[in-house]
């Protein structure tokens, strides 16, 4: 009798168990494939722009977006594994498609693809217009075509994008209620135009918000500065700004002119410079640095941080020529040429640490965290010490490194730039050789 209630045990746990396996099977299917079949999420905002013209702008307002919408926003820098279904994207998945008028916006064949996709499945769009930008005369807009080649309209054409498609999405787009957006304002004043456009689009706020310090900070031990007359570097200082101070938790501010730097300097432990193509030319940039390391009677540590594969080290020339004329500016002739020489012979004697604001949210907030991990390092322990500016001759008079080299035909390029700066991300480009 024992013997039969045992075996009925057994068969009874034997059953669990195999209800239990199919159970689970059944459960792994059906979520695998409600997740296949599931609509994909939407966007509450498709950022259309040109890349070389508002691509860090863009990075800046998605951040500044975030802050105030948990909406999802599109950028494409962040999508890169689905960069051909970017009007898929367009028809099926957004709410709302905000295009950043620059001056070669409506010039690009993706952006132009983007605004009819946009146009002719009604999605409402809403422009953005960026200073310098004008819209096309008619005439213009009727020579539209002549702007791409023949592939590139076949690669249109192979969308559904026609060109008579793009003249009369571009007539429409004057017609639209639209934002200015001031490329040399304050964070305040571009943050306004980020509410506004989420109230336009109806996205749904934030009951809580991070509160960030972003306006001129007269006590912050941190400044960041770089070729600030330029609206894209200036759009990158911004972005840095906002993410190092997230990430330390300590007041940084952005310095846009030499009275600034003047003011920082009583109380700045560190410099953030942002080099960039052309910013050693730059007389506002040089007047800045100046001012920082004046005013910081060589307490001040400078950080370079490479933001543009552009930049360009300079050769022993350049420091030549520096030196007997200055930058040929007001203020900056021969009297302070050999002080700039130390300026930036001081900037560019470490590694500049790389930063990538052309680059997807990954990589970016990688590079800050090694950016904030540099900055958290003492000056001494670093073996960065800034040189006082007011005896520039002692200076100039001590060993200095030197520029990278020129290559010479029997050393490769990886031998002659740090490796830290071969982590910078290679621009993508489509198939007709633009970038996306």
């Amino acid at each position: 009798m024992l013997q039969l209630e045992d075996n009925d045990l057994i068969g009874q746990a034997v059953v669990a168990i195999i209800i239990s396996m199919i159970t689970g099977v059944v459960a792994v299917i059906s979520h695998a494939t409600y997740k296949r079949r599931r609509p994909p999420r939407s966007f509450g905002i498709f950022l259309c722009h040109h890349k070389a013209g508002s691509e860090v702008l863009c990075r800046f307002l998605k951040l500044l977006a975030n802050k105030h919408s948990s909406s999802r926003i599109f950028l494409d820098s962040d999508a890169l594994e689905s960069l051909d279904q970017l009007y898929d994207t367009v028809r099926c998945r957004t709410k709302n498609f905000v295009v950043i008028l620059t001056q070669e916006t409506l010039c690009r064949m993706w952006c132009a693809g983007e605004i009819v996709t946009a146009h002719a499945n009604r999605v409402p769009i809403l422009p953005i217009v960026c200073e310098g930008y004008t819209h096309p005369s008619s005439s213009k807009i009727d020579a539209i075509g002549d702007v791409w080649t023949r592939d590139q309209q076949h690669t249109l054409m192979s969308f559904g994008i026609s060109v008579e498609m793009i003249q009369v999405a571009y007539r429409e787009l004057p017609r639209l209620p639209c934002l200015s957006m001031p490329r040399f304002g304050t964070v305040l004043d571009q943050e306004n135009v980020v509410v506004e456009m989420l109230t336009q689009c109806k996205l749904p706020r934030r009951a809580f918000m991070e509160k960030w310090q972003l306006q001129f900070a007269f006590q912050a031990q941190l400044c960041i500065t770089g070729s600030v007359a330029d609206p894209e570097s200036l759009s990158a200082c911004y972005l840095l700004q906002t993410l190092v101070q997230r990430t330390l938790q300590q007041e940084a501010t952005v310095v846009c002119n030499a009275d600034q730097a003047t003011i920082a300097a009583g109380t700045c432990t560190s410099m953030v410079v942002l080099l960039t193509k052309g910013i050693l030319r730059d007389p506002v940039f040089a007047a800045i640095l100046l001012a920082v390391l004046k005013g910081g009677d060589g307490h001040v540590q400078i950080v370079a941080i490479s933001a543009d594969s552009g930049f360009e080290f300079p050769v022993d020339a350049f420091y030549e020529m520096l030196e007997c004329q200055g930058l040929g500016s007001t203020g900056l002739g021969p009297e302070v040429g050999p002080e700039l020489v130390v300026a930036y012979r001081t900037l560019l004697s470490d590694i500049a640490r790389p930063f990538t604001p052309l680059g997807s949210k990954v990589i970016i907030d990688k590079q800050v965290s090694e950016i904030c991990r540099r900055l958290g390092t003492p000056a001494a322990d670093a073996g960065i010490v800034s040189r006082s500016l007011f005896s520039p001759r002692q200076v100039l008079s001590e060993p200095m490194p030197g520029p990278v080299p020129e290559p010479d035909g029997r050393q490769t390029l990886q031998e002659l730039v740090p490796e830290v700066l071969w982590e910078v991300p290679v621009e993508l480009t489509s198939v007709e050789g633009e970038a996306v």
